[in-house]
């Protein structure tokens, strides 16, 4: 399989043709503190680093340093380079459960190489665990809430049981799993029920989040959503789609 890179995110429509949000992109009703603490420190981190560069320069370096820095701010750069990178993980990690590896193709070697760390990571794990495949990468479409979301797995456990995994190629963080996260497999579980698939009339009996990471030295983590944290997580998207569905009756940006 390839993967192209610049192509643009899902677009999730009803049966009638409606186009209709993503789970994630209704989550980003909810305000996330760890998520300005973060890009803080990049900012800092960029200016810092740039300053001592500038410091060993002539004026001419300088003047050319200047003209090829990004138009965005730093932390933007660094989490478009993350994307990328978790990107190709998840694909990665698609195209060997699917029997279809993913083609390095106009990848570039650094990303293509740090995306070997987390996709190592999940091949050890999934072995062990001894999941069966049942849909990779699923697309789903919720009538009832009217909005999308993209599975990244559906695999019966050794037990037989229906799980949900998710997939995560974020760093390491004592806020992890974020609370949005609890949110987003709620929701996927709630909507994995609509689709039109055999396994479908069974409704998912475990929820696994996998943090496989992006470096070498990342363990990575893996936690088990419990039944009370599926309710609220679930309880937590429904009040960020009401907010959502409230904010654009009020016609204003």
């Amino acid at each position: 399989m390839k993967l192209d890179l610049g192509k643009e995110h899902t677009i999730y429509t009803t049966k009638d043709g409606t186009r209709v949000p993503g789970v994630t992109t209704i989550l980003g009703e909810l305000a996330k503190p760890h998520l300005m603490k973060w890009y803080a420190n990049e900012e800092r981190g960029g200016i810092i680093e740039t300053a001592a560069a500038l410091a060993a320069m002539g004026q001419l370096e300088m003047d050319s340093l200047v003209r090829s820095m990004p138009q965005k701010p730093f932390a933007e750069v660094k989490r478009d380079r993350a994307a990328d990178i978790g990107t190709v993980t998840h694909a990665l990690c698609e195209g060997w459960l699917i029997n279809d590896p993913l083609e390095q193709d106009v990848i570039d070697d650094m990303t293509w190489g740090m995306a070997q760390n987390g996709y190592d990571r999940f091949r050890r794990w999934w072995d062990n665990e001894g999941f069966t495949l049942v849909r990779s990468e699923l697309v789903m479409v919720s009538e009832l809430q009217r909005c999308g979301g993209t599975a990244d797995i559906v695999a019966r456990d050794r037990d037989g049981r229906l799980t949900l995994v998710d997939l995560k190629t974020s760093k390491s963080s004592p806020y992890w799993p974020y609370r949005e996260t609890f949110g987003q497999v709620a929701a996927y579980a709630a909507i994995w029920t609509e689709q039109d698939h055999p396994e479908s009339v069974h409704d998912i009996e475990r929820i696994v989040l996998n943090r496989i990471g992006k470096t070498v030295g990342d363990n990575g983590q893996v936690y088990e959503v419990s039944d009370e944290q599926r309710t609220g997580g679930m309880e937590l998207f429904m009040a960020a789609l009401r907010a959502r569905r409230a904010t654009q009756t009020l016609n204003v940006a």
